[in-house]
């Protein structure tokens, strides 16, 4: 890679590292929070993070359905099981 590539390179990831922050900003996310997110993720692979997402998504999704299912039961037979 030339010197005029990288310096492109170089100027490309600090324009999105910028962008990104103000991003931040504006949603208020604390640069310590985004710190603290890459801290937890940490030696840990990219297949191992999905399946821990996926993981955390099924269990969400079945307590949602345990929770509407306890919820329409209480309204058609006024009690909860």
């Amino acid at each position: 890679m030339s010197k005029k590539q990288r310096m492109i390179s170089s100027t490309k990831q600090l324009i999105f590292a910028f962008t990104r922050l103000s991003h931040f900003s504006s949603h208020n996310i604390h640069p310590d929070a985004v710190k603290n997110e890459l801290a937890r993720r940490f030696g840990m692979s990219g297949i191992e993070e999905k399946d821990r997402e996926m993981l955390n998504s099924i269990k969400h999704n079945i307590l949602f359905i345990l929770q509407n299912a306890k919820l329409i039961d209480f309204l058609a037979y006024g009690w909860v099981f």
